[in-house]
């Protein structure tokens, strides 16, 4: 047999495996991108959850502080001499982007309730607010509560106020 012949034989007996080995590494390298982009979305929308429940919480948070602001105004909000729930009405959320305000559509409300610091029956002030500010965006609802001790000198003199407690619930 000539050398010739014999080359000739080798080569027709592997007709088309270097296409089927393309094939196959093409589908692999495909399988492989779709894999890592599949991830790369996945932590894209956890990124995004963690985000937007973060601006819950702030939007909370502002809701408590105009609350303990509009307390301090007003002296009798929630009463001093009995127990009462105040109730704020709902307020739009504004986010601030470089210098300007951008309406969000998403809400905060707050209530303010008081209770006496201490139990002696001649104490008669209504000193302490629990106020809860609850901020809602899209996805996620987070909640934000203030223990607040007012100093209530007389009922006309204004007062201060001291945060004891500030936390998620």
């Amino acid at each position: 047999m000539s050398k010739n012949l014999y080359r000739k034989m080798l080569v027709k007996g592997r007709e088309g495996s270097i296409i089927l080995m393309a094939v196959f590494i093409v589908i692999f390298i495909a399988a492989l991108m779709i894999t890592v982009e599949i991830m790369r979305l996945s932590d894209l929308e956890m990124v995004t959850n963690q985000i937007e429940e973060m601006q819950a919480y702030y939007c909370a948070e502002s809701c408590v502080e105009y609350s303990i602001w509009q307390t301090r105004l007003n002296i009798n909000s929630p009463a001093t001499n009995f127990s009462q729930t105040v109730n704020f009405p709902s307020m739009n959320c504004v986010l601030c982007v470089g210098g300007c305000s951008v309406t969000t559509g998403w809400t905060c409300s707050a209530t303010v309730q008081n209770a006496k610091a201490d139990s002696n029956p001649l104490f008669t002030y209504y000193n302490i607010l629990y106020i809860t500010g609850t901020g809602q965006t899209t996805h996620f609802t987070k909640q934000v509560r203030a223990d607040v001790r007012r100093v209530i000198l007389s009922t006309t003199t204004p007062n201060y106020q001291q945060i004891l407690r500030w936390r998620e619930l």
